[in-house]
Formats: structure tokens, sequence, C-alpha cells
């Protein structure tokens, strides 16, 4: 009988997803991405002898030594692309790209790559252990990226990102301080305009209460949004005011189990008794990734 009343209980949950996953799409719409250019453009410094003594001076009060590397530009675009590629919201296209296959693009992403070098540092040796000097690498990477709508070519948002010394780590080769630091700065792309375009949600369902606490709660977000287990995300309490959206933040929660396209089993992590006392008043909570 149980096990009756689970399998009719997750129907209902099911059902009550399926009604919601209309305003599921419209609330996280895809935006359509196409790739303009990305231009390498870093400051070409002709070897003048003030320009020689300069790096010789720096060098011999750091100990480091920094060299453009302009033949990997075209890394630097793809790590670009890659982590616009990755962000959950954005579909993204080559603007050259041809073929009737081609969705329209609503925004365009152009932007200027300024550094592209290897920091090269070396380390001493220690004749005691019998360990020779050797060199360690670092690459640093600076791009800015706008975005613009495509139709009014106004600007949506510019971000400049920067892979500063240690964030790519330091390596025995200069090829592997660049691949470190292109996969991070793809990283950092992902995560900040996934967090620019984060996902939402609502709660569609009470799953276990204790006392006066909302342990856990069903949203209408799932494997269609690429939702999975860990995940966290905000809740909030909402309400308009002259014509505008308010927010507070009542509390937390976080994915134990996707469970279909639109449906995933959430733990409340913070704010349990806020949240129990909003779903009884039946007030209107919104759901939002945390980054």
């Amino acid at each position: 009988m149980n096990k009756l009343c689970k399998l009719f209980s997750a129907a209902l949950l099911l059902a009550a997803a399926a009604t919601a996953a209309q305003a599921q799409v419209e609330r996280n719409v895809i935006h359509t991405v196409a790739i303009g250019d990305i231009g390498y453009t870093a400051k070409d410094e002709k070897a003048t002898v003030g320009n020689v003594l300069g790096a010789l001076a720096t060098s011999l009060v750091t100990g480091k030594t920094s060299q453009q590397q302009p033949d990997y530009a075209d890394g630097v675009r793809a790590s670009i692309v890659k982590g616009l590629g990755n962000v959950t919201r954005l579909k993204v296209f080559n603007a050259d790209d041809s073929g009737g296959g081609r969705p329209e693009a609503e925004l365009k992403a152009e932007g200027t790559i300024t550094n592209i070098s290897t920091t090269t540092r070396t380390i001493p040796g220690d004749k005691a252990k019998d360990k020779k000097p050797y060199d360690e690498y670092n690459c640093l990477v600076n791009v800015t990226l706008n975005l613009t709508d495509a139709r009014t070519n106004a600007v949506v948002d510019s971000r400049t990102f920067n892979i500063s010394e240690g964030m790519g780590g330091w390596m025995s080769s200069a090829q592997k301080a660049i691949t470190s630091s292109l996969s991070r700065l793809s990283a950092v792309i992902t995560n900040y305009y996934n967090s620019l375009y984060p996902l939402s949600a609502s709660i569609v369902e009470r799953d276990q209460i204790s006392k006066d606490k909302q342990k856990k709660v069903y949203i209408d977000l799932g494997s269609a949004m690429q939702a999975h287990k860990g995940q966290q995300f905000n809740i909030y309490y909402t309400r308009t005011i002259a014509g505008k959206e308010a927010r507070m933040e009542i509390g937390r929660l976080k994915i134990e189990e996707v469970m279909g396209d639109e449906l995933s089993l959430c733990k409340v992590t913070r704010g349990e008794k806020e949240v129990k006392d909003a779903l009884d008043k039946g007030v209107r909570l919104l759901v939002t990734e945390r980054f």
C-alpha cells in the first residue's frame, strides 16, 4: 500500500512539474550568441636600449623574466569560445558561419586579447642535497569581452578577465603553463556568464517537514537545464513594489536528486523555518542558482 502511495505521489509531482514546464522554459530562455572578432593587440615593444635595460633591471630585482606569446592567440580565442559554449543559457556559433541551420543571433561576443605572456623564474639549487637549479613557468592572460545586442549594437555587458600569476600554477615548461592558464580562462568565463544568466526555478511541492522546519522540497528544474546533484540555490521572498520586483533572501537549498527533465529533490540548507513559514502562507518564492 505504501509503495502504491509513493508511486501515486511521484506521479502527481511529475504532473505538477509538467504543467510548469512552459513557464520554466520562458524563465530560463537560451540566448543565441554569435562569436565575432576577438583580436590580439598586445603592445609590441621595440628592442630599444631603454627597454632592454628595463627588462634586465626587473629580472635582477624579481628574479623573473617575461615574454609575449603571440603565437598562442588562436589558442586563447578557442578557450574563450569553449568557456562561452559551456554556459548553460548561451548557445554560441561563429558569426561568419553560413548555412540555413544557423539560428538568428540575439547577442554578439567580441573582444580584445591584450596579453599572452609567459613568466620564467629560476629556483635555486641546493648543493648539500645535490639539487640543481631549475626553471618554472607561469602564463598570464588578459582578455576583454563585450556582449552587444545583435540588433541594436547596444552594449549588454563588458568584462575583463585576468589570469594572473599563480592562477594557472607554476609549471615545468612554458607549454604546460600556457595550457593550464587557458584551461583556467575557460572555467572563469563559464562561471562568470553562468552567474550573469543564472538558472531559476520555483518550489512546486513540499517533501520532508520536521516540526517547524522545511527540510526538503521539489523544484521545477531538472536535467533539461543541466541541473545536477550538489547544485546550490538561493531562495527569495519576492513582492512587487511600484511595479518593480523586490527580493529578500530567506534561505538556501541544494539538489539531492535530479528526478526528471523539470523536477529535482532538494535539501533546504539554510532558513528552514523561514521557508516553511512562507510556504504555509502561500508566499511566492523564487529559487535562483547560487555561485
